[in-house]
């Protein structure tokens, strides 16, 4: 486990318009309040921790939640699993559907898009990275 808080002053430098910081708190404190009125924080309700791993080509992200009932604690896993392409995979992927390929680096949040399209297709079809 990596000490992340000299990750942190980053963080905010990658995603600045992305995060609302102070209106997703107030949507996360109005959630605690309507659902355990009991609650002082966030962690007498939830808390999740989570993992990373890359394995060959896919990146796995695990997931554990331990949630506060007035019945007890529930637990909860998933697991989520993404492929790791490199762009010269991704096209020939495109390609070999029959699509021809395009590749927006300035879409969707700068994180970049493919935007395929058949031979007299009016159709778009876009995967993100």
């Amino acid at each position: 486990m990596g000490d992340y808080s000299q990750a942190a002053e980053f963080y905010d430098l990658l995603y600045p318009a992305q995060k609302d910081y102070p209106a997703e708190s107030a949507i996360v404190a109005e959630l605690i309040r309507d659902a355990a009125p009991h609650a002082r924080t966030i962690l007498d309700v939830a808390c999740r921790m989570s993992r990373t791993a890359i394995e060959g080509a896919i990146s796995r992200l695990e997931f554990e939640y331990l949630i506060g009932k007035a019945t007890g604690l529930e637990r909860r896993s998933e697991v989520h699993e993404f492929g790791l392409f490199t762009h010269a995979e991704m096209e020939a992927a495109f390609s070999e559907a029959g699509l021809s390929v395009e590749w927006r680096d300035a879409a969707l949040r700068r994180r970049g898009v493919y935007v395929g399209r058949g031979a007299g297709v009016a159709e778009t079809r876009a995967s993100a990275t």
